[in-house]
């Protein structure tokens, strides 16, 4: 089996030099955060976070209700693999790491290889063009947290081929400029995921309803 260090080389040049740039944050954010650019009054940002879309609501408030504080165990293998995924990723990028090498390591199947480049490209856009800051755990964290319910929640819509629902979901938490260019990176990931057996689907396990304390 090749080693991470061979498999990052064959990336392309792009990916290792954006991860570079990403990698140093631009101010503190508390711990496993994924940080963005704009300030609380900025006319960027995505304009359902600026004037409170009631969809948007609707959807943070039903994500929450369905995934967060709920245990990672209690997910379908897709979801488990693309929130280790973002976790992996997020973690390097507040340890000033390369973050598709932490990809790279973490996703080991070859006939995945291909899924970095989108990962990496879309929490590019999340962690640049995105409406604030979106908590997400250390790799081995129990539970889910709240903004990981989210993009769970939106990996499903992608998953489902719902795009006028994931598109406006994804237009409440990034810039206009960015919503068309991460919606076709996650339909390009949720898809390689499919082609293996790990489709995103955002089902949870049957089984206890309790939610991890924290």
């Amino acid at each position: 089996m090749r080693n991470p260090e061979s498999r990052l080389a064959a990336l392309p040049r792009f990916w290792k030099i954006s991860a570079i740039q990403e990698a140093t944050p631009k101010r503190s954010l508390p711990s496993c955060s994924i940080m963005t650019d704009f300030s609380q009054h900025d006319p960027r940002r995505p304009k359902s976070v600026r004037e409170d879309g009631g969809a948007v609501h609707q959807a943070s408030v039903w994500a929450k209700n369905k995934h967060c504080d709920q245990p990672v165990t209690r997910l379908d293998s897709g979801s488990r693999f693309v929130l280790r995924a973002m976790r992996v990723w997020v973690n390097a990028v507040q340890s000033r790491t390369c973050p598709p090498h932490a990809l790279m390591i973490a996703i080991p199947q070859p006939e995945l290889v291909p899924l970095i480049g989108d990962l990496h490209g879309m929490l590019v856009l999340l962690h640049r063009h995105g409406s604030g800051p979106m908590p997400f755990g250390e790799p081995k964290h129990p539970a889910i947290t709240e903004g990981e319910a989210l993009m769970l929640s939106l990996w499903a819509l992608i998953a489902a081929d719902e795009p006028e629902r994931s598109r406006a979901l994804i237009e409440s938490l990034v810039t206009e400029a960015a919503a068309a260019p991460m919606q076709a990176a996650m339909v390009r990931a949720a898809a390689c995921l499919s082609a293996v057996g790990l489709a995103p689907v955002g089902r949870m396990a049957a089984g206890s309803a309790s939610r991890v304390t924290k």
